[in-house]
């Protein structure tokens, strides 16, 4: 974040990318039974299959608190230029391949392909939006027995073609908008506008769809 930060307010680049690494269990003194090796299930490497219901919540919320912190700090640092309005002019996006579906037995999740979720940080509004549709459960009934309740499975949207849920090309579409430049990809249009300073949805209201899933 101490590298964004001073290449952004130098100007020495519009574009940055940060990869997190992932948390290294193994690295934790996690004793099993009163020894002095580390258990089995700590060997793991943030793999979120095997962290389990009562674990996984437990160390992302520490992983992501120092996190936090960077972000904030470095938002507040990029406010300090107001008379170069670098945040108002800069994006920050904060998103990973995909979400996680929580098994019922409670031993971890699996790969949610079909949920994604993204957030965005920016100087152009002062008030959170939620943006796009998920379902209640799964539409499949093999998916919903297996990993039920809400996770978020993208649930069609009745404004975007074909009533479809959003897809990553709405994403590029709308981080291009929030730029002020031309999308990449002529297959979507952006989720929002901007409009006197501030961002407007296209979409209509986040909701969370009851559509009978898992019968």
């Amino acid at each position: 974040f101490a590298v964004a930060e001073y290449l952004l307010t130098r100007n020495f680049t519009g574009s940055i990318a940060i990869g997190l690494n992932n948390i290294g269990l193994s690295q934790l003194s996690l004793l099993s039974n009163g020894s002095s090796t580390l258990s089995q299930n700590s060997k793991n490497t943030n793999d979120q299959h095997y962290l389990g219901t009562m674990v996984s919540p437990l160390v992302n919320t520490f992983f992501y608190l120092p996190i936090a912190a960077c972000l904030l700090e470095f938002i507040d640092r990029l406010k300090l230029f107001s008379d170069k309005s670098i945040f108002n002019d800069t994006v920050i996006c904060m998103a990973r391949e995909f979400n996680r579906m929580p098994l019922a037995n409670g031993r971890g999740s699996d790969h949610a392909h079909l949920a994604q979720s993204l957030t965005f940080f920016t100087g152009l509004t002062q008030q959170p939006l939620v943006l796009g549709h998920i379902s209640k459960q799964s539409e499949t009934a093999s998916i919903a027995k297996t990993y039920p309740g809400t996770w978020g499975d993208g649930a069609p949207v009745p404004r975007l073609p074909n009533g479809r849920p959003a897809t990553l090309a709405d994403i590029q579409a709308t981080i291009a908008a929030l730029l002020g430049l031309p999308k990449i990809s002529q297959v979507s249009d952006p989720l929002v506008t901007v409009s006197n300073g501030q961002i407007v949805s296209q979409i209509g209201e986040h909701k969370i769809v009851d559509n009978g899933g898992g019968s």
